[in-house]
């Protein structure tokens, strides 16, 4: 399957770069025309959204048996981000993310409840997303062929429904058909107890829907400023309509970390306004560079302390307290 995902990203890049008119790119010269007070801004928006992101995941972790602060989990997060540059699965970074928890002294089905919520949070605010900027900007722009918006909504649909269905059936039909005894159902068991946590903190849910929602503002705020240092004149509810559905299509499991799709995905909306194809490719180079070197930090973390956080020198310092 690694090497299906190597192939499909290949070829999507192949297809991308040979339908860019480089004689234009050539001509239009775009590297003088990057206007760096817009790229900076971006810098930071990006980075923001890693500590954004870092902040709904410390709400959704279970503190009751941790003394874990939020500079700690930050660190996690940025240590996981920059090992899942390199993880060949694309949730391999969600993967880590949990592992760095049990490193920290988290049980298993604690870690992973965690990040399975807070991934799922962050699902579902992109896909609202996708639809909220569908019907608020839909008819002022109609650029989108409604067959295609019609063939995504159904996908869509479909994907929530078989995660609906799964995620309702699949424990109680698993605990049936396996041992009771065995590793497997302890385990299910544990983490269907660690699910059972978030029905007593509803507070912080509500916290966390608002944080992945303000995490695609900035996402598509970040997207705009780029666009604008590489001299893209597109207004922003262009951004609100294209970005959000970029997103979800970069999420499909066909390539690695979405390298191809998402520069394809780039290519193919935003042509429909007749931008410059060379200038988009070149912002979407940049989101991808920029998201990158934001989780740089986290190759210093790592070196410095491991995937996991010493959590027992908060026990020691609350003790001296």
């Amino acid at each position: 399957m690694f090497y299906v995902r190597i192939i499909v990203s290949v070829l999507v890049l192949v297809i991308v770069l040979a339908i860019i008119p480089w004689d234009d790119f050539i001509e239009s010269n775009i590297w003088s025309q990057l206007i760096g007070w817009y790229l900076f801004l971006a810098g930071i928006l990006v980075l923001i959204d890693r500590v954004v992101n870092a902040c709904r995941w410390y709400l959704l972790i279970d503190h009751r048996k941790s003394n874990l602060y939020f500079r700690q989990v930050l660190s996690i997060y940025f240590k996981s981000a920059f090992l899942g540059l390199i993880v060949p699965s694309s949730a391999g970074g969600e993967l880590l993310k949990g592992y760095g928890l049990m490193k920290s002294g988290y049980q298993m089905a604690e870690s992973f409840s965690s990040v399975f919520v807070e991934r799922l949070f962050g699902l579902v605010a992109l896909v609202l997303t996708c639809i909220i900027g569908f019907f608020m900007f839909y008819k002022q722009l109609k650029i989108i062929p409604i067959e295609l918006v019609e063939r995504m909504f159904v996908l869509v649909f479909m994907i929530c429904l078989c995660g609906i269905v799964v995620s309702y059936f699949f424990f109680r039909w698993f605990e049936q058909w396996v041992n009771p005894e065995s590793k497997i159902a302890l385990r299910l068991k544990e983490i269907r107890c660690s699910l059972q946590y978030y029905q007593k903190i509803k507070m912080q849910l509500v916290l966390a829907l608002g944080l992945s929602f303000l995490v695609q503002i900035i996402r598509i705020f970040f997207t705009w400023l780029i666009g604008l240092g590489v001299g893209i004149s597109l207004e922003l509810p262009y951004y609100v309509l294209f970005v959000p559905v970029i997103s979800l299509v970069s999420m499909i499991p066909i390539s690695i970390a979405g390298i191809g799709v998402q520069e394809g995905a780039f290519i193919y909306f935003f042509s429909l306004t007749e931008t410059n194809m060379a200038m988009v490719l070149v912002m979407a180079l940049f989101v991808r560079l920029f998201v990158t070197v934001s989780v740089l930090p986290g190759g210093i973390f790592y070196a410095q302390e491991g995937l996991g956080t010493d959590s027992t020198r908060n026990e020691k310092e609350i003790f001296k307290e």
